[in-house]
């Protein structure tokens, strides 16, 4: 009775996996456009989810914060995306990629 009670729990855990948030911050000018487009296509990766940019154009410095969800046994963490993907995004919108920083644990 127990044993099938714990791979449903074994399961749920598995599938569910758990997520991390993260902050990259970066330097460079962006207008209100630009700050748009990097955030969708900071969204649009597969890992990202609840993206938020903060940018302050009198310092010319912003972050980007997100959360990655890491699945545990599911096939979706083979993807080529990862974190270093925003980093390409950075550089390609012509930005300065200065820090990648783990948030609480």
């Amino acid at each position: 009775m127990l044993k099938p009670l714990l791979s449903t729990i074994f399961l749920i855990t598995a599938l569910a996996g758990f997520s991390q948030s993260y902050s990259y911050s970066f330097s460079g000018d962006l207008d209100q456009e630009q700050l748009l487009t990097l955030e969708k296509e900071v969204s649009e990766l597969k890992f990202s989810e609840k993206v938020k940019v903060n940018y302050k154009p009198e310092q010319h410095l912003g972050e980007i914060l997100f959360i990655q969800i890491i699945r545990s046994s599911s096939g979706d963490n083979s993807s080529t995306e990862s974190p270093t993907s925003i980093k390409r995004i950075l550089i390609n919108s012509g930005l300065n990629p200065l820090s990648f920083n783990e948030i609480g644990k």
